[in-house]
């Protein structure tokens, strides 16, 4: 499959559009549109994430589950990036 906003070729990295059309992004791409949608709207987000607690725990859960080893590594990152708060 071709990425239509990128256009690079690729096998099984791919969302399909949620209005069943041709409109298939790779994942990177539906990524970095998040990552760009989200800065913007900060305070929405934020407020989505106060009114659903139930929810994200939920899909939190679900996440940690099907990737520790990818959380670890992202703590143990973050903690060399940031000593100051890691002080232990």
């Amino acid at each position: 499959m071709e990425c239509i906003k990128c256009g690079e070729t690729k096998e099984s990295e791919f969302y399909p559009s949620s209005l069943k059309v041709y409109d298939y992004r790779c994942k990177r791409c539906v990524c970095e549109y998040s990552r760009k949608w989200r800065e913007p709207h900060k305070e929405h987000f934020r407020n989505y994430m106060r009114m659903h607690p139930g929810e994200n725990r939920e899909n939190f859960k679900r996440w940690y589950a099907n990737n520790r080893e990818r959380h670890y590594e992202m703590r143990k990152r973050y903690a060399q990036a940031n000593p100051q708060r890691h002080k232990a």
